[in-house]
């Protein structure tokens, strides 16, 4: 008998355990109720009655509506992780359900504005053959696609969204997932960043990573998704990261001698790990294997295998294009936040959270910080250019 509330939707009760990453014993202790009855919720045999959901509403921490609204229809794809088989079950679908509600609000802005054109280079390649050397090439050719040179790169986060790569940064509560992405047929490229360890130089090299996937290996078959090809995968991601952010052209150069000392000081221009620049001099034979071993061996000693110098002081880079569309939707009126409440059917600190906003942005007594605006001068007006959220010149009138 399908007692309860009406128009409960089970589905929608089992991703929101997941995402929280209950398990259903779980959620039944906290509940009060028999675990019999969360499986007779989930399969839509048996509806909760009003308190009931009232308490899945509080404990999950989601809006009485998210659990009476449609289950998506959504098409396969492929998710890449940065070490998956130190990821357990559980944190994986907890990751992968809050990936479908980032693409959700990624939808719901769709309906408001034009995403920047993706821009990624489109191999053909069967990822059993790659050489390091192809991917090397792919690297340097990749940089000048983006028409970046061969420098240090500022702000990889920025070169990446403006490339049309949606990227989201935030809490995890796992030390094993780092990032992952995923390419959907027909959607936008995301990248996904857990921001758990607030360490600026490691998430670069994650993020540079997952483009390496979104490169290399973006016409993968799911066939071929194995533990043993997975090894290789990540092999080669880790090696266009390394690649893509050291080039072979330009970081040579930076060297006068083999020194931790030297990789110390490089850090602050490359903003990549002392770890990884070992890596990369030993990939482009500027180290044989005795100073590589040296090199770790010293890395160790210095006690920088847990906390590298300058992991405090260079700054995590944060997205800006969901948030900033967040910010345009309120602050040209076109969008409330109470609109956005009620269109987006999670708690306001997810959405908060997911779209990088500070927190309480979402709130209606939210009070936004008081700054001085320039005023530009008359005779400027015409010959200024700024750029709307798509990236589109606008001339100052």
């Amino acid at each position: 008998m399908n007692l309860g509330q009406t128009n409960f939707n089970g589905d929608k009760l089992k991703e929101a355990r997941e995402a929280r990453g209950i398990t259903a014993s779980g959620l039944s202790d906290l509940l009060e109720i028999s675990r019999q009855s969360i499986s007779l919720y989930e399969k839509g045999e048996q509806n909760p009655k009003i308190e009931v959901l009232e308490n899945i509403s509080n404990i999950l921490k989601l809006p009485k509506h998210f659990f009476i609204s449609p289950t998506e229809s959504e098409e396969h794809a492929l998710i890449f992780y940065r070490s998956l088989s130190r990821t357990n079950q559980t944190e994986r679908k907890a990751s992968e359900q809050k990936l479908k509600w980032f693409k959700n609000i990624i939808k719901y802005l769709q309906n408001y504005f034009e995403f920047i054109p993706i821009n990624l280079p489109n191999y053909d390649l069967d990822f059993k053959s790659i050489t390091p050397n192809q991917i090397e090439t792919i690297a340097e050719e990749t940089r000048k696609f983006w028409n970046i040179g061969n420098g240090a790169i500022s702000n990889l986060t920025v070169l990446a969204e403006n490339n049309g790569i949606i990227i989201n940064r935030g809490e995890f509560n796992s030390t094993c997932i780092d990032a992952f992405s995923e390419w959907r047929k027909n959607f936008v490229p995301i990248i996904v960043q857990s921001s758990d360890k607030n360490c600026a130089v490691r998430s670069r090299f994650d993020l540079a990573h997952e483009i390496g996937h979104l490169v290399l290996h973006r016409n993968l078959n799911e066939k071929d998704f194995t533990l043993t090809n997975l090894k290789l995968l990540e092999k080669q991601a880790n090696y266009f990261g390394g690649a893509f952010m050291l080039p072979a052209s330009s970081f040579p150069t930076d060297f006068y001698y083999p020194s931790l000392d030297i990789f110390r000081t490089l850090k602050e221009k490359w903003k990549m790990a002392i770890g990884a620049m070992i890596n990369r001099a030993e990939n482009l034979n500027i180290l044989n294997k005795n100073q590589v071993q040296r090199m770790w061996i010293n890395y160790s000693k210095r006690g920088w295998r847990g906390n590298e110098p300058l992991d405090d002081i260079i700054e995590p880079e944060e997205p800006q294009f969901i948030k900033r569309c967040f910010e345009t939707l309120i602050n040209n009126k076109i969008q409330s936040r109470q609109d956005i409440g009620a269109n987006l059917p999670y708690d306001l600190r997810d959405i908060e959270i997911l779209s990088n906003l500070p927190e309480g942005y979402l709130r209606n007594d939210y009070k936004e910080s008081i700054s001085i605006l320039p005023k530009i001068k008359k005779e400027l007006t015409g010959d200024v250019q700024i750029f709307d959220i798509n990236g589109t010149k606008k001339t100052i009138l």
